[in-house]
């Protein structure tokens, strides 16, 4: 069945009116215009009331376009003619038009005569693109507001919109970013990785946290933390992602410097989720978009839909002022913005940035209506929190570097005069020791034993600035400290007032530490005079050991040791505690809370110097008016114990072997080889090793060499290992009064036969007969 022309012409008719579609044709040889009904009421026009001219107005700013569009085909270089612009109709308004016609007859010359075609109200259309870029630069607004990087990609990893930071970051400008892809912007590797990570996410239809990536533009290397969500269209399909990102290069930097103390901080920073919501004031009607459900942890159908339901899962801390600034946005304060807490279904509060503001105000400006979004700023709020703990951290590492320098400094100037004044107690000391043993009456030998005392306390002294600058030499072995508790117990009971109850608490399988016996016991007599002064009315004092394992997780007090077992010493007491200026200073050397002349303010500096000698460190736990509690914490060793020099058996009596003494300084030599004569060895002295080595080398034979470590033109340890070259058997014990650090720097470990400058007479013959004896 076919249609006749006329039927045809009908049903087209029809089609074109039912599609809103005008018609018109243009006699251009004759200049009139007809314009079917449709058109006629398009412009406002009522159909059969004049005639529609073919230069209807069209709005200025397309005049030109339209112009040269018709132009084109009348002279016949465009096949149609085709144009959108816009029309004045009856009522002075502008209508968005598309025109197409074309040339239906031409003269003999090819000059056209009659242009037909046809005019669609494209106004909806315009209107809808328009509400698209308002939404575009909606979108545009709020990425720029964003505090971290921002885009939004298609689903052929095409930019469609970033905002100023990331445009900044990668030097581009923002407009011409869009229709660019990663590898306009980025070397081929990183624009490669980031195209993947695309995919990735696409694909898996689940966000992506993209995790810390160094970016590389324009010379500058930064460090991005990014999470990339995927967006999907009406019908559930992805149609691209939106990225964000916080730029940590400054975060990066500081913990590399934090790393450089041994101190690794972690910082998290994570991207915003996004929601929109919109609440109809006037029937207290909320409404919002799955990703404002998601960011509560609830499916869409749980969210309520008033704004009773959104106070209730609004934080009660966060009330009051979220309806102070409800209330100054609804009369007219503009943009509500702030950050509140949400219960989440999973458990907790999630931290959400509302932004919005009033959207629709009826004829008396009251808001019937107001728009905004939900950022879930959580991650953010995290990071935040945990950068300002490392500004905290940053400050504690600062002023323990601080104190290091300080007790540097004193270490520096101890230890430059140890050795010289080291060299001046020795002989007063030991010549005194001799003088008192030959006195004659009593009086003489209650003067030289005062001359002993004050020598005495002049080494202690010493010893304590070596101490708490860790420069001291330690004699190391293994110990039990219950044990090494047990024996020093009659003393320090002997310390402590009747009216303070010492309780002990000592495990019995505790394991041994690598220690100095003497100066361990430093540490506890300091560290029980100490507590026994915090309590001048009387209390309690508990001494506690135990074993410990020290993980990833520990009191900051505790950060510089690594993970491992260590057993803790603990002292407390029940008295008044420490204010919080007392225990920042608490182990800086000179600084005491005591009266002037009642004490040095050396003791709990020796305590931290001797514990981080030791590779320990030491804790504190203080509340004013509760007591104070000190725990040091020294790594456990699985060594057996092996007899201390002061357990193994020697004689104390002298014996007839030959000793080769080698001092520099004459006091000291004169000194050693006098107590050694009196002793009954037979002992030959020598100024330097270049006397002691003619020694040698003219045959003379020896059982011991007593040396001085550090002295002009050779040092002990390369002097013995030179005489051993010809006298093999030839034993050595060396003598020194520098410190620690510069020993170890000539070769002298842990098992070297050592003295320390100055040393009792005592010391010295029974150094010598364990020696020997060895």
């Amino acid at each position: 069945m076919t249609l006749d022309d006329g039927e045809r012409g009908l049903r087209l008719a029809a089609a074109l009116a039912a599609g809103g579609i005008g018609r018109w044709d243009w006699r251009i040889d004759r200049d009139e215009f007809v314009a079917d009904d449709i058109l006629h009421r398009l412009l406002g026009h009522v159909p059969g009331e004049g005639t529609l001219d073919a230069r209807a107005p069209i709005h200025p700013d397309d005049l030109g376009e339209a112009g040269r569009r018709l132009d084109a085909h009348l002279t016949g270089s465009a096949a149609t003619y085709e144009s959108e612009h816009r029309l004045r109709a009856r009522d002075g308004a502008w209508r968005w038009v598309q025109e197409r016609g074309q040339v239906t007859a031409r003269d003999a010359a090819g000059r056209p005569q009659r242009l037909s075609g046809v005019t669609l109200d494209i106004g909806a259309r315009k209107r809808a693109e328009e509400e698209s870029l308002g939404r575009q630069r909606e979108i545009q607004t709020l990425l720029d507001s964003l505090p971290g990087y921002a885009f939004f990609k298609n689903a052929d990893s095409v930019y469609v919109v970033a905002n100023q930071i990331f445009a900044d970051a990668v030097g581009t400008p923002k407009d011409a970013i869009r229709g660019r892809t990663d590898h306009d912007l980025f070397p081929p590797e990183m624009a490669a990785k980031f195209r993947a990570d695309d995919r990735l996410c696409m694909q898996s239809g689940e966000t992506l946290y993209v995790g810390e990536e160094r970016m590389i533009k324009g010379g500058r290397e930064f460090v991005v933390d990014t999470r990339k969500v995927p967006l999907r269209d009406g019908s559930g399909s992805v149609a691209g992602l939106v990225g964000f990102g916080f730029d940590i290069s400054e975060r990066r930097r500081a913990e590399d410097a934090l790393r450089q103390s041994e101190h690794r901080l972690e910082l998290v920073l994570a991207g915003a989720a996004l929601g929109m919501w919109d609440w109809d004031i006037a029937h207290d009607r909320v409404t919002v978009n799955a990703r404002s459900a998601e960011l509560l942890g609830l499916d869409p159908s749980e969210v309520g839909g008033d704004l009773a339901w959104w106070t209730e899962v609004l934080h009660p801390d966060d009330r009051a002022e979220v309806s102070r600034l409800m209330g100054e946005m609804l009369a007219g304060g503009g943009l509500f913005d702030g950050e509140y807490r949400f219960r989440y279904a999973g458990g907790g509060w999630r931290w959400l940035n509302l932004r919005g503001r009033v959207t629709e105000r009826d004829a008396a400006g009251r808001a019937v209506r107001a728009s905004g979004t939900h950022m879930d700023v959580t991650e953010r709020r995290r990071a935040e929190d945990a950068l300002r703990a490392s500004e905290d951290e940053r400050a504690r590492l600062a002023e323990q570097l601080r104190q290091a320098q300080k007790i540097e400094s004193i270490g520096m100037l101890a230890g430059g005069v140890a050795h010289d004044f080291n060299n001046l107690l020795l002989p007063i000391l030991g010549f005194a020791e001799m003088a008192r043993a030959a006195a004659v009456d009593a009086r003489q030998a209650h003067q030289l034993t005062q001359i002993v005392d004050a020598g005495t306390r002049a080494k202690d002294l010493v010893r304590q600035l070596l101490a708490f600058s860790r420069k001291q030499v330690l004699e190391m072995q293994s110990l039990d400290l219950s044990d090494e508790i047990r024996r020093l117990e009659p003393i320090l009971r002997r310390v402590v007032r009747e009216d303070i109850r010492i309780e002990l608490e000592l495990a019995p399988d505790l394991g041994w530490v690598r220690g100095d016996s003497s100066q361990i016991q430093q540490i506890l007599m300091n560290l029980v005079v100490n507590a026994h002064d915090a309590m001048p009315g009387g209390g309690r004092m508990r001494i506690a050991t135990a074993v410990a394992r020290l993980g990833d997780e520990r009191d900051a007090q505790l950060s510089a040791l690594p993970p491992g077992e260590y057993v803790v010493v603990t002292v407390a007491d029940s008295g008044e505690g420490m204010d919080a200026n007392v225990r920042a200073h608490l182990f800086e050397p000179f600084f005491t809370t005591k009266e002037p002349g009642k004490g040095t303010g050396l003791g709990l500096a020796t305590v931290h110097g001797i514990v981080k000698q030791h590779g320990g460190e030491i804790a504190v736990s203080t509340r004013l008016g509760a007591g104070s509690s000190f725990a040091v914490w020294l790594p456990r060793a699985d060594a057996e114990p092996r007899a201390s020099s002061g357990e193994m058996a020697r004689r104390a009596d002298g014996g007839d072997e030959r000793v080769l003494v080698v001092e520099d300084e004459k006091l000291v030599r004169d000194l050693v080889c006098a107590v050694l004569v009196e002793c009954g060895y037979r002992v030959t002295c020598a100024g330097d090793p270049d006397e002691a080595l003619r020694l040698i080398a003219g045959g003379a034979e020896f059982d011991l060499l007593l040396t001085d470590v550090i002295m002009p033109g050779m040092n002990g340890r390369e002097l013995h290992r030179r005489i051993t070259s010809l006298r093999p058997m030839l034993k050595a014990l060396y003598m020194s009064g520098y410190t620690g650090d510069v020993l170890d720097a000539h070769g002298l470990g842990e098992d070297t036969r050592f003295l320390q400058k100055p040393f009792m007479v005592a010391q010295l013959i029974a150094k010598v007969r364990e020696v020997l004896d060895g």
